[in-house]
């Protein structure tokens, strides 16, 4: 640090006084202190291109300065380039309100529930593609072009089975011949199809059902070009409902069938 001359008026001297301090390079041409007004009695100070102001010990230009207009001084400013009318804290650095690691304003999903991954935009992370973000995906590894529902998984909810019935309808070919296409377009998907039932007979009876109904895609799926050998059936019976058995509607949801990818 070199010493400059620095030029004040002090109470009581009506002429003008040089005298050497270590300012840190601040020079120019007088300047009155903001935060003690123009009151002559007072002390006044110079410039170097931007404010400097001493009033009994040196103050650095960037303690009362605010180059990007956030309302933090330089000197206390961790983010000193943030941009006009955005927000920040009490150092100076953008908002982040949910803790992503996204600032708000850049965040498209400024809601992230915490300890929840995210992109470059603040949103979820959704790694297969398929709509349903991460953290409420129990299904992962659906492939490209497969119709999930609201948890992510594979499952063929229009498919439907008649009571004590594992015959495919007409009707539902065109749903059969979907998964037949991602099939294709995903030549090295294996896929475990997993027949379930609703809650009415025996689990005996309703496991050899659920497994007759998986065995009837699989089947669909083979006479459109699908290797047999890509293809698992399991049946699971009534042990995993999605809906209550207590109800015709629930019931009909129970009888489905749900495609799970395998390693």
């Amino acid at each position: 640090m070199r010493p400059s001359r620095f030029v004040t008026r002090l109470v009581g001297v009506s002429r003008w006084v040089a005298i050497p301090l270590l300012l840190g390079g601040c020079s120019g041409a007088l300047a009155p202190d903001p935060e003690l007004g123009a009151n002559p009695t007072l002390l006044t100070t110079m410039t170097q291109g931007t404010p400097c102001y001493f009033r009994g010990v040196v103050h650095h230009c960037d303690d009362l300065n605010d180059a990007d207009g956030d309302g933090v001084k330089d000197g206390k400013d961790r983010c000193p380039a943030t941009p006009k009318g955005v927000p920040v804290d009490a150092e100076g650095c953008s908002l982040d309100s949910d803790g992503d690691g996204v600032t708000d304003d850049l965040d498209r999903c400024p809601q992230t529930p915490k300890r929840v991954e995210v992109d470059e935009k603040g949103c979820p992370l959704d790694r297969d593609g398929d709509g349903v973000p991460d953290d409420r995906d129990q299904c992962p590894d659906t492939p490209s072009g497969a119709k999930v529902n609201e948890t992510g998984c594979w499952v063929l909810e229009n498919l439907r089975f008649a009571t004590n019935r594992h015959a495919i309808a007409a009707a539902d070919h065109p749903l059969l011949d979907g998964v037949a296409r991602v099939m294709k377009e995903n030549p090295t998907l294996r896929v475990e199809i997993q027949g379930h039932t609703d809650r009415i007979g025996s689990a005996q009876s309703n496991e050899r059902l659920s497994r007759r109904r998986a065995e009837a895609v699989r089947d669909h799926l083979a006479g459109r070009g699908i290797e047999v050998g890509r293809l698992q059936v399991i049946g699971l019976g009534f042990e995993q409902p999605i809906a209550s058995n207590d109800t015709e509607e629930g019931r009909a949801k129970n009888r489905r069938v749900v495609l799970r990818p395998l390693p």
